[in-house]
């Protein structure tokens, strides 16, 4: 991990070894991970400064279910690099063509799925930037609120995507252009708008909605219950619903069993704990993992290291 600070351009570049370091790296989203799919995690975070519009280029090899918060006074959006199949927004399946916009309203929830290359854009809303945004349909819209993703022309899309990985380049060769170098700034921000104002904007109710609605409340259920994992009757009892939807909406968004699902969170939250946590044990039963046998080994299928690797690079 390194970093260097000229004036207000700020570089940075972090690897992580797990999703919940990879999350800590992404400072201003209040982010929080869950890894998905089985085996080992690479992740690494890159971020530049231009002037006051912050862009950061992501990338994780597994599948990860994110839950975050953008800063309520900037613009926040992602456009894909590379991604090993549709993530979802919010309900809203986003593709690689489509620019993922996160600052519509509240927090958000994402999908993003294994292979993930992806560029993040945070444009601080001075005045300038909203009297662009006035001209475009994603402030004009009263529907605005909900909007999650813009298909995009890929032509623009493209052109963007090269224009800021050089700019990437730009700061390790010559970190002192970019420091309050404000025509990049504007000629920046004017491409990210240009292509918010030519794209096809969709705010309406996706057909995940309700499945990822469901993921999203079995995620917190399992969360408020950390000691006594839940049984599948007691969860659907306690979400007013039936085994049957749970499964459907694991199996179909998630690409998982509903008890692989809840397992899953749990061990995602030991693997937090390890961090701190005295012992293995500890963490483990912590999170209702009591034959510590079965804990390792789902523990190890998941992550692709035993627990007491995890602890031990933790503590050292």
């Amino acid at each position: 991990m390194a970093s260097s600070q000229n004036g207000e351009s700020l570089y940075f570049t972090g690897e992580a070894p797990c999703v919940h370091q990879q999350a800590v790296l992404l400072k201003t989203w209040n982010q929080e991970y869950i890894q998905v799919s089985n085996g080992e995690f690479h992740g690494s975070v890159e971020s530049v400064n231009v002037a006051d519009v912050r862009l950061f280029d992501e990338r994780m090899n597994q599948r990860v279910l994110q839950k975050g918060a953008t800063p309520e006074d900037v613009l926040a959006v992602g456009i894909p690099l590379r991604m090993g199949g549709d993530a979802i927004l919010c309900g809203k399946v986003c593709g690689q063509g489509d620019l993922h916009v996160f600052s519509s309203s509240g927090e958000f929830e994402y999908l993003s799925p294994p292979g993930f290359a992806f560029i993040g854009i945070e444009i601080p809303l001075k005045d300038d930037v909203r009297r662009q945004l006035d001209e475009t349909e994603f402030v004009a819209n009263k529907r605005c609120r909900k909007i999650r993703k813009i298909s995009v022309d890929p032509r623009k899309a493209a052109t963007l995507r090269e224009a800021i990985l050089c700019l990437f380049q730009l700061q390790k060769r010559e970190p002192s252009i970019l420091d309050h170098n404000q025509q990049l700034r504007r000629t920046l921000i004017s491409s990210v708008v240009g292509i918010m104002q030519d794209g096809d904007f969709d705010a309406d109710a996706d057909r995940l909605s309700n499945p990822w609605n469901l993921v999203r409340r079995i995620r917190d259920v399992v969360v408020d219950n950390p000691d006594c994992p839940i049984s599948m009757t007691d969860l659907a009892k306690t979400l007013g619903t039936s085994r049957r939807s749970i499964q459907y909406a694991c199996r179909s968004i998630l690409h998982t069993t509903a008890v692989d699902y809840l397992r899953i969170i749990r061990l995602n939250r030991v693997r937090m704990e390890l961090a701190w946590c005295p012992t293995v044990t500890y963490a483990a039963t912590e999170w209702g993992f009591w034959h510590l046998g079965n804990f390792a080994k789902d523990y190890r299928r998941l992550f692709g290291e035993l627990p007491s690797e995890t602890h031990r690079r933790a503590r050292s």
